[in-house]
């Protein structure tokens, strides 16, 4: 959702979008979509029509990111554009959590965690 001037949350797509347009109808932009679950083929082409009516300046960029295939490939307007990371492995993923708990290596960390 988005938070307008006054502290109010817009949850409507069309004040959203009046909103999306008042800030950035003269300016280039890129909007972040992350973690996105919904499949609704119609409700997304919706949302990337009223993104193309924000403005046409050259340089406007959308990213989506999602876990889901589908949504993926529904949202996918440039081909080449879909990006799938390979998984961390276990010892990847562990040295990321003692680098994190141990405080960047300063502390130690209990044997038995």
């Amino acid at each position: 959702m988005l938070q307008d001037v006054d502290g109010t949350m817009l949850s409507n797509l069309n004040a959203v979008m009046k909103k999306l347009k008042e800030k950035l109808e003269k300016k280039t932009f890129l909007l972040v979509l992350d973690d996105v679950w919904n499949e609704d083929h119609d409700k997304w082409d919706d949302l990337k029509q009223q993104l193309l009516k924000i403005n046409s300046k050259n340089g406007n960029a959308v990213v989506v990111t999602t876990r889901i295939k589908e949504v993926a490939d529904t949202m996918k307007t440039s081909p080449g554009s879909h990006h799938e990371p390979g998984q961390l492995s276990d010892d990847q993923c562990w040295s990321i959590i003692k680098q994190k708990v141990s405080r960047g290596g300063r502390e130690t960390i209990a044997s038995d965690l």
